[in-house]
C-alpha cells in the first residue's frame, strides 16, 4: 500500500498486492475519504494478520515446551533400545535407510 505524491502536490492511494502468476499488481483507490477508508481498511487487515502470526509463535513455543520432555524420554528410549540391540549381536545398515541387522556368524571350515 502506497500514497504517492504526484508533481502537483497532490496525494494518491494505489494497492499493491501479489497475483496469481506471482507478479505484482497495483489498484488505484483514489485520493479522498474513499481511498483513506480503504488505507484504513488494509492496515487493520495487516495489523490483524500480525497479531495472529505473534499469537501462532507464542503457541508454538509454549508447545515446544511441553514437548520437551516426551522428546527426552523419546530419546531415553532409543538409546536404551539401541544398547540392547547392539549388545545382542546386532549393527546399523550403511546405506540410507540406516535399518538395524543382525550380524551374520561366521563359519570356519577345518
Amino acid at each position: 500500500m502506497a500514497w504517492e505524491t504526484r508533481p502537483n502536490g497532490r496525494k494518491f492511494f494505489y494497492h499493491s498486492y501479489r497475483k496469481q502468476d506471482g507478479s505484482v499488481g497495483r489498484k488505484y483507490c483514489g485520493s479522498g475519504k474513499r481511498a483513506q477508508a480503504k488505507a484504513k481498511e488494509i492496515d487493520d487487515h495487516k495489523r490483524a494478520k500480525l497479531r495472529e502470526r505473534v499469537a501462532i509463535a507464542a503457541w508454538r513455543a509454549q508447545l515446544a515446551k511441553l514437548e520437551e520432555p516426551t522428546d527426552k524420554a523419546l530419546q531415553a528410549a532409543e538409546d536404551l533400545i539401541a544398547s540392547w540391540l547392539l549388545a545382542n549381536g546386532f549393527w546399523k545398515g550403511k546405506n540410507n535407510d540406516r535399518k538395524w541387522r543382525k550380524r551374520r556368524a561366521i563359519h570356519t571350515e577345518k
